[in-house]
């Protein structure tokens, strides 16, 4: 019987490093194998290592490295590797112990998007705020506007509710009796801004939650808006539900 035979495998590969006065650390920086790996097939802790095929791997880079016979080496190997199921590794489990430091980098890349991508969220929400209304700077407590001093306002509900804002459309022509009554309820801060349809201004800033904005006409008013699904509109003394169904900018038109 051979004296590889003799020794087991791991006996070999000990006895040969040590004559050639080589550590465990010269072998793992020339053959780029784990130095626990190292460590387990010289004392033939085989469940210590990834697999069958992995381990016999192994041992031929390090016997190749001690100028070893591949054969010799094999059938060495295969006496010794105990009568188990060979079972290789999981790629996630391989990842994760030959390749940690890529491993950290994809964690930190990964971060680093989620950041930017929130930052760039941000950024555009702010700009589209901005861009549809800049009076959204500065929160409005009282509002009243008249489009024509020389109207005759109607009476005012003068109950200890908060007194609605009030807006009137001139017409050629006024009757005691508006075509057309929008009440406008956010139930959140929006942006709003109201024209005739001979595009003359007559609102144009933000409405404060829980306070009613109420605008008279004999003629169509074209409102722009953003946040309109938190607004509730009452025309001509019928609840519409929302001025719109989502958040974004839109215009929508009242006729009498």
């Amino acid at each position: 019987m051979s004296e590889e035979k003799i020794l087991g495998i791991g006996n070999l590969l000990k006895r040969k490093r040590e004559e050639l006065g080589l550590s465990l650390e010269d072998i793992e920086q020339q053959t780029f194998i784990n130095k626990r790996y190292l460590k387990a097939i010289e004392e033939e802790q085989w469940e210590n290592l990834p697999g069958y095929s992995h381990a016999l791997g192994y041992v031929k880079n390090y016997g190749r490295v001690l100028h070893l016979d591949q054969e010799t080496l094999k059938s060495s190997f295969q006496q010794s590797y105990p009568d188990f199921p060979k079972k290789e590794i999981s790629p996630q489990r391989k990842y994760r112990e030959l390749t940690p430091d890529k491993a950290n980098l994809f964690k930190k890349i990964l971060l680093f998007l989620i950041i930017a991508a929130a930052i760039l969220t941000s950024l555009y929400l702010s700009i589209e705020f901005r861009k549809n209304g800049d009076d959204f700077k500065s929160m409005i407590s009282t509002l009243e506007v008249t489009n024509q001093p020389e109207l005759t306002t109607p009476s005012v509900n003068t109950s200890p509710e908060p007194t609605p804002v009030l807006v009137q459309i001139a017409t050629p022509t006024p009757t005691p009796e508006f075509l057309l009554q929008v009440n406008l309820l956010a139930e959140e801060v929006a942006w709003l801004q109201v024209t005739t349809n001979d595009n003359q201004k007559v609102f144009s800033g933000v409405l404060v939650p829980r306070k009613e904005y109420r605008f008279l006409s004999n003629s169509s008013l074209i409102m722009s808006f953003l946040n309109g699904s938190k607004v509730r509109v009452t025309l001509n003394g019928t609840e519409s539900g929302f001025l719109a169904e989502n958040d974004q900018r839109a215009e929508r038109t009242f006729h009498p």
